[in-house]
């Protein structure tokens, strides 16, 4: 259920009459008095997907082997990795493969943003390269300022990717992480590009 600001407004106002929750919620929250949920809320993109699905993609990749989706021929793609030279502005480079767990979000935004699409072609099977690139390619065109008449390919190319999770991973992968997928469009068109609002700017000042 898509809950926009009215919508959250009434039924938090039904579930106080009615002394019972409605779809999680319990009643109006304090902070309602102060900012429109969830129009005011976005989610953060820096942990909704570099550190959230592109972790869990490349975790089924490079270290689940009972993934459909798992490449065996690691030790080959992680040599063309290091034989690849950054820009110099990326503070950080991809660490080996096997050490997904311990990337940091920008080593996940680097390999992910600029190297994958290209590295992974003679490596993933075909169907899972390109439901992988669609992924990337839409999260890319939101990350960057974006034309208004191109919102609509966008969110298509969303919904396919994320009708097809569940048929190439299995029901278990439509979690919450994937369903807030559906919301970016929205929220870019409400707020602007992805990188406009995420908590890289704190991360760089702890």
């Amino acid at each position: 259920m898509l809950k926009s600001a009215s919508i959250y407004k009434s039924l938090s106002k039904k579930a106080e009459e009615e002394k019972n929750v409605l779809f999680d919620i319990k009643g109006e929250s304090s902070l309602s008095k102060l900012i429109a949920v969830p129009d005011q809320v976005p989610y953060d993109y820096m942990h909704l997907v570099l550190q959230g699905h592109c972790k869990w993609l490349l975790q089924k990749f490079f270290t689940t082997k009972s993934s459909p989706a798992y490449i065996k021929e690691l030790a080959s793609l992680q040599k063309e990795l290091l034989n690849i030279k950054v820009p110099h502005f990326f503070n950080r480079k991809p660490r080996t493969l096997i050490e997904i767990n311990k990337w940091k979000s920008t080593e996940i935004k680097l390999f992910c943003f600029y190297l994958a699409v290209p590295l992974l072609m003679r490596y993933l099977p075909s169907i899972y390269y390109c439901h992988f690139a669609c992924y990337i390619f839409a999260i890319r065109m939101l990350y960057e300022p974006i034309e208004k008449n191109n919102f609509k390919y966008v969110e298509e190319i969303i919904n396919n990717y994320v009708k097809y999770v569940g048929i190439y991973f299995g029901d278990y992968a439509y979690d919450f992480t994937i369903h807030a997928h559906l919301h970016l469009v929205k929220q870019v068109e409400q707020h602007g590009p992805l990188k406009s609002h995420s908590q890289f700017v704190f991360e760089v000042n702890i």
